[in-house]
């Protein structure tokens, strides 16, 4: 039975790990529509991510989700079904920094929403839940290298009424923790920017920050001892980031936690990179590159960042502490390069000369129109007289071949033999710097 809908809800989710549950989370979500009567116009010239992923419910409906594109014009039919609700009680003992309450359908492992708690004594109402049985859990959060399930209940879910899921800690397994306190130590800055201090594990540089802490802001022209203190993180090795300093350095936590720990913060180095091309012309379509601050031995001190360069001059500001830093280009239309620069304490401006991509696209022709290029036939690609391979290979739809040769050259293209199709002879073709050679191969 067709039902106009009244006090529709939707939210949409742009990224993240919303994108796979059933029951979207509060501080995930951008709420997009709510109290409206269906039909509904959604998205439309919606500035912001093109792709959204939409969770839509109503009044004693589950929620159901879709993939709308903001810049397309289309009509989407929804269809809710009759949902229950869920109350979840935690008792017992938590840890300081909390937990997270996950429930799974149990005939899929599907997960149908996850949330913070924090402390015991606390609740949590869950609406919009499709029938079916799920497997409710408390787990230790990401503080903890491996997640650890601290209670669980199996409850059912049906059509309108409200199921009950008590959660009560087993204190035997919570991990063991270590306190942990410090003074941040800043320069003067003139000014003072807000300030974070966070954790990650060493070795995991680019998973979630277990433990960040804003530092309170204290009087400007003055050098600051800020005080941070966290009691819930497990005995290890982390890494400690500020990133509006790039400060960076490693803290090894023993089980006996550690106190009063000076984390000594010199003032940042500003650095500005020019971009240039052979010809010395600045390169302004260069989209990013990658950066990191070295140690005295070469081992990085950081993870790589990301720096958008959007100057139209062709150029990017970078703060890194006083030492070496590495920069990459790793963009498919530039040649991959890596320089080292050493930075002092003060201002330096560098230049980087970085070279356009080349290369060559191929594409096979029967009785005069393009084919699909076959899985895997990949030439073995050499630069004539020097023997030099290509650096990548790829199929860049289906209908082309994209070769990147490292250099301006002449290069060879010789071809397997492959089944169903003819014997490809060998081609030479000419590729000069910066440039791509687009070349149809006849087989007939």
């Amino acid at each position: 039975t067709h039902v106009e809908l009244r006090d529709v809800e939707i939210v949409g989710i742009a990224n993240g790990r919303d994108f796979g549950v059933e029951v979207p989370s509060p501080e995930a979500s951008h709420r997009l529509v709510s109290g409206r009567d269906s039909p509904i116009d959604l998205l439309t010239d919606r500035p912001g991510p093109r792709t959204w992923k939409c969770f839509v419910r109503a009044e004693g409906y589950a929620w159901t989700s879709m993939l709308a594109d903001s810049r397309v014009a289309a009509v989407r039919v929804v269809e809710l079904i009759p949902s229950g609700d869920l109350s979840i009680d935690l008792a017992g003992s938590a840890p300081e920094n909390g937990i997270w309450v996950r429930a799974r359908r149990l005939a899929t492992g599907n997960l149908v929403f996850e949330r913070s708690l924090r402390g015991a004594g606390s609740s949590l109402e869950i609406a919009g839940i499709a029938p079916g049985t799920l497997e409710v859990t408390a787990e230790t959060g990401s503080r903890f290298r491996r997640p650890v399930v601290l209670a669980a209940a199996r409850v059912e879910i049906t059509a309108g009424s409200i199921a009950h899921a008590p959660l009560r800690i087993d204190g035997t397994r919570l991990p063991r923790v270590a306190p942990f306190s410090g003074i941040v130590e800043l320069p003067s800055l003139g000014t003072t920017p807000n300030i974070t201090l966070s954790f990650r594990r060493s070795g995991d540089l680019d998973g979630p920050t277990v433990f960040e802490w804003p530092l309170p802001q204290g009087p400007p022209n003055a050098p600051l001892r800020l005080p941070v203190r966290c009691d819930g993180l497990e005995p290890g090795i982390y890494r400690l980031w500020i990133p509006e300093f790039a400060h960076a350095e490693t803290l090894v936590l023993p089980p006996a936690g550690l106190a009063e720990h000076r984390i000594a913060v010199a003032a940042p180095a500003r650095v500005r990179v020019s971009w240039i091309d052979f010809q010395g012309n600045p390169v302004t379509d260069l989209p990013a590159i990658r950066f990191r601050s070295l140690t005295p031995t070469g081992s990085p001190l950081d993870e790589p960042r990301w720096v958008a360069v959007i100057q139209r001059d062709g150029t990017c500001d970078l703060t890194t502490v006083p030492g070496e830093i590495e920069l990459r280009c790793e963009h498919r239309d530039f040649q991959p390069i890596t320089r080292v620069f050493r930075v002092s304490d003060r201002s330096r401006d560098i230049q980087v000369v970085v070279e356009r991509a080349c290369g060559a696209f191929l594409r096979l022709r029967r009785a005069g129109r393009s084919i699909d290029w076959p899985a895997e036939l990949h030439p073995r690609v050499t630069r004539v007289g020097s023997g030099g391979k290509a650096s990548t290979i790829e199929v860049t739809d289906t209908k082309t071949l994209r070769v990147v040769v490292p250099e301006p050259g002449v290069y060879r293209f010789d071809f397997p033999e492959r089944d169903g199709l003819p014997r490809i002879e060998s081609i030479e073709l000419s590729i000069p710097r910066g440039e791509w050679v687009r070349h149809a191969i006849e087989l007939d």
